[in-house]
């Protein structure tokens, strides 16, 4: 009996020890969460104070990771990886409750939407929905369609977004939260001003003003007054005097009649429409100041005192603004240009991540399970198999010697038809391999040295060899070819006067590419010699003045589709 106790005896206060832990950090994430909302930087100090050493098992492991995210969101403190995450999406996606489940999309749409993954945030924000529709928790479905309603906005989804803004508004209204109703209003209006919906937009925006002024919040009264002036101004609808009211109305009462900074640009604007063009001049000087790090606004600013000085006889002076804002135009268009090419790098990585983790996912299941197959089928599959195989091979070979001279007859055809269109597929294949290998090279390049100047550099130096390319434009002749019925052959045989460029030329218009593609891929840096080379197709083809080239184009698809020519 002594050497079996005495083990137990060693054992047990390290059960115990284990215990007392595991119990210990369990009430401290209960802890966390009872201060979430009212006191965040609490909880947050208790989750960084937690030894990573107690959380034991999946389960705590996945409740502090909801809990910690929460935190930093509370705290705002906003996460663009879901490292942090990752433990409470893998294990609340098949155990806890349905309430774990939608906190825990939630949370990770929102982390997604830092990073810039709108589509990831949108399908993980759709995810938490149905769940917290499944408990009734009208705050978290405020906040997911509040989200969804500024994403859906993002991406120029705009029916959608007001739809989801809707929602948001009855939900936070239901929880008497009157502060967040009034910034989905502000939302909803300025979706309604990007639909070119202006009276919606105005609607919406008094309906804010109202609501913040009861709340006694100044700040936003005088931000939603200046937007809705602008809103007004926009519309160019209300007299410059009734503006002038209102925003006066709003300094007497919000901001002890004082005009605002922000406001300089819109009273410079006011002015100008009044022809008052000294007061329009001050408001405009100190508004460019004031605006010096928005470039956009900038610009802004340097046409309207272009117009005021042009109105004023200060030609020079007008001028001077005129440069400044080509000078900053350029350095704006610039930027977002760079902005775009990083853009595009960043998705491109991502997306290249996701399925390449996708791939090994898919790969190492059906590994296991083919493994799982052939350790129970085993020889004697294979002896079945050997002997299956055998006998369809004899079969096979009978038939073959019995349909040798039919194989012949149509393998003798096949040469021969080969031979006829052998030029044609080797111009293609010639012209893919090209343009397979400089697509391999730019995408190392895009990947590896990540500098988009030398990308785009290299991209238009392929674009420039790729204009001076004959036969660059083989694999476009074959596809519009193929899918318009024998276009190309027909154009050749019925005008042999056309030469090889122009036939480039109407093989991309019938594809769909811009006049600003066509110049690119053919040097023309003066649109004019574009418009005179369509001028001469269009004489060559001997179409009527004002038949545009895609119409004709168009119609000669149809008719060799019915057959009526051929």
């Amino acid at each position: 009996m002594k050497p079996t106790i005495a083990p137990l005896i060693l054992v047990f206060p390290i059960f115990l020890f284990t215990c007392q832990s595991r119990s210990g950090a369990w009430q401290a994430l209960d802890t966390a969460r009872s201060q979430m909302e009212r006191h965040p930087d609490s909880a947050m100090h208790i989750l960084r104070s937690l030894e990573p050493e107690l959380l034991t098992d999946r389960a705590l492991k996945a409740r502090y990771a909801l809990l910690y995210s929460q935190a930093l969101d509370k705290n705002y403190i906003d996460l663009k990886s879901d490292s942090i995450i990752a433990p409470a999406v893998e294990y609340y996606a098949k155990h806890g409750r349905a309430k774990d489940r939608a906190y825990t999309n939630y949370y990770l749409g929102c982390i997604r939407s830092n990073a810039g993954d709108l589509d990831g945030a949108v399908r993980a924000m759709i995810a938490a929905e149905s769940p917290a529709l499944e408990m009734e928790d009208t705050y978290l479905l405020a906040r997911i369609y509040s989200c969804l309603g500024n994403m859906y906005k993002d991406q120029h989804s705009f029916l959608d977004a007001d739809t989801m803004y809707m929602h948001a508004e009855k939900y936070f209204r239901a929880e008497n939260d009157m502060a967040n109703v009034g910034y989905v209003l502000v939302n909803k209006a300025v979706t309604y001003s990007l639909m070119k919906r202006s009276d919606k937009a105005e609607a919406e925006y008094r309906k804010a003003l109202i609501l913040f002024d009861s709340l006694g919040d100044k700040a936003q009264v005088s931000l939603m007054t200046r937007c809705l002036v602008t809103e007004m101004r926009q519309n160019n609808t209300v007299p410059t005097d009734s503006l002038k009211r209102l925003l006066t109305t709003a300094y007497s009462v919000y901001t002890e009649k004082v005009v605002p900074k922000a406001d300089y640009s819109l009273w410079a604007w006011i002015y100008l429409q009044e022809n008052n063009l000294d007061s329009a001049r001050y408001f405009g000087e100190r508004a460019l100041i004031v605006e010096n790090e928005v470039p956009h606004k900038k610009c802004g600013m340097f046409l309207q005192l272009c117009r005021i000085e042009e109105l004023s006889g200060n030609y020079r002076k007008a001028t001077d603004y005129w440069h400044e804002y080509y000078a900053l135009y350029d350095s704006v268009a610039k930027m977002e240009r760079e902005q775009l090419i990083q853009k595009a790098e960043k998705r491109y990585r991502n997306q290249e991540l996701k399925y390449t983790n996708e791939l090994l996912r898919i790969k190492n299941r059906y590994t296991s399970i083919g493994w799982g197959i052939v350790s129970l089928v085993g020889f004697a599959a294979l002896g079945f198999a050997f002997v299956r195989i055998t006998r369809r091979y004899r079969q096979f070979i009978n038939v073959l010697s019995d349909n040798y001279d039919s194989f012949k007859a149509r393998y003798l055809q096949l040469l021969q038809e080969m031979d006829r269109n052998s030029v044609e597929e080797n111009n293609l294949l010639a012209a893919l391999e090209r343009k397979l290998h400089v697509f391999q090279q730019l995408l190392d390049k895009a990947y590896s040295e990540r500098k988009p100047h030398v990308f785009v550099s290299d991209f238009k130096n392929y674009i420039t060899a790729l204009g001076e390319d004959k036969a660059a434009f083989a694999d476009l002749h074959y596809v519009i070819n193929k899918r318009c019925y024998g276009l190309v052959d027909y154009l050749r045989r019925k005008h042999p006067e056309l030469t090889d460029y122009e036939l480039d030329m109407l093989c991309m218009l019938r594809f769909g590419f811009s006049f600003d593609c066509i110049r690119l891929l053919h040097h023309h840096n003066n649109i004019y010699s574009l418009y005179s080379r369509r001028t001469k197709i269009h004489r060559k083809l001997n179409l009527p003045p004002r038949y545009s080239l895609e119409s004709y184009l168009a119609e000669l698809v149809e008719k060799l589709k019915s057959g009526t020519i051929s």
